[in-house]
């Protein structure tokens, strides 16, 4: 669209004859209004912001801190629409909501495991057992947070530090 509004520039330019001048400025005027109706009406109208932070939300590959940032954007959105409307996000919105709390709550149960320690060689073992799979769950960024403090600890099981 905006590429033919050029176009269109241009051969407004180019052209001799008042009329063709004059058609050529409406279909200029016309693009214009078209491309300003469509946005405004994906950037202010709130169901459409929600659709789009949700796409962002399943697209990117976000930190538990920026899943949780996003959320609260999207819930807050979310709180604004009328009830009419919130009945076609609530399911989503839901599903979301557990994802988050259950990275929080898988990084909280890697934190608690990094700082507990086990007497016996069987329980550091079966702990970094544990530590390996709730790393595998956690986000890629939130992996490679925690990957070195998983492998140290591994390493130092094994008697290489």
């Amino acid at each position: 669209m905006i590429i033919l509004a050029v176009v269109l520039t241009g051969l407004y330019f180019l052209a001799t004859l008042k009329e063709i001048k004059l058609l050529i400025l409406m279909l200029i005027l016309l693009i214009s209004f078209i491309i300003l109706v469509y946005f405004i009406f994906h950037t202010f109208i709130p169901c459409q912001r929600i659709k789009h932070q949700l796409r962002s939300f399943v697209k990117n590959n976000l930190s538990i801190d920026e899943q949780k940032k996003m959320y609260m954007k999207i819930y807050h959105g979310y709180c604004r629409l009328p009830e009419e409307d919130k009945q076609n996000f609530y399911d989503k919105i839901m599903v979301i909501r557990k994802k988050v709390a259950e990275h929080i709550s898988n990084r909280t149960q890697l934190e608690n495991h990094l700082a507990s320690s086990h007497k016996t060689m069987q329980a550091k073992k079966k702990k970094l057992s544990q530590m390996k799979t709730i790393l595998a769950i956690l986000p890629k960024p939130d992996q490679q947070k925690y990957s070195p403090h998983v492998h140290h600890y591994s390493d130092k099981l094994e008697g290489k530090v």
